[in-house]
């Protein structure tokens, strides 16, 4: 391993989310919060083969800025067409 120093502070992060998503969702609703949280790490590539991609066409500053503002839209429409998953 080339960084230990990161691999221990990346496993520390990932400790420290799991417990506060733990303590902080309802035990009937946990399933499910999980199951989102591994939806969310399991798209992961697909994000960064998208960015990696538009940052070859137009630079890594645009295509961040681009991939933040698209998710960030994809939120607010969400937050509005499904006011239900706001209380989830």
């Amino acid at each position: 391993m080339k960084s230990p120093p990161y691999a221990i502070m990346a496993t520390g992060t990932d400790i420290l989310h799991h417990t506060l998503l733990q303590l902080s969702v309802p035990n009937d609703q946990r399933g499910r919060a999980m199951g989102a949280w591994i939806v969310g790490i399991g798209m992961a590539p697909m994000g960064q083969l998208e960015i990696g991609y538009l940052a070859g066409l137009t630079g890594s500053r645009i295509a961040l800025l681009t991939n933040g503002l698209v998710l960030a839209t994809g939120a607010l429409v969400l937050g509005v067409v499904m006011p239900r998953i706001r209380r989830l």
